[in-house]
């Protein structure tokens, strides 16, 4: 198309004397191959952008399921005593409170290590 293009061009600049009429088709021609070649151009460039958008979009979320993955490994728990209960009716409300507020509400600790502890 670029050869055109410039095949055209040449042919516009070699002859000086074409017709006004012959000049208006060749200027008709040249500015219709420049907008297939715009077009072309835009549609080539939107589609990389889409691909380098989703492949950035698949590498950050991917980036942070690795990170968080490793760090739940990592997670190495502080020795926290944890509040006895001894049965006493009374003291089941205390305990309750502090058990949920130092494992069951603990958003650091998965399922299993709720469970363990």
């Amino acid at each position: 198309m670029n050869r055109k293009i410039d095949e055209l061009k040449d042919q516009y600049y070699d002859n000086k004397d074409i017709s006004e009429s012959e000049l208006e088709v060749i200027e008709a021609d040249i500015q219709s191959m420049e907008d297939r070649l715009e077009v072309r151009i835009r549609g080539i460039l939107n589609s990389l952008i889409a691909k380098s958008s989703v492949s950035s979009v698949y590498n950050h979320k991917n980036a942070i399921a690795q990170a968080n993955s490793k760090r739940k490994l990592e997670i190495k728990l502080p020795e926290i005593p944890l509040p006895v209960f001894r049965g006493r009716y009374d003291e089941w409300p205390s305990f309750k409170s502090q058990f949920d507020n130092i494992i069951t509400n603990n958003n650091d600790l998965n399922e299993s290590q709720n469970f363990i502890i």
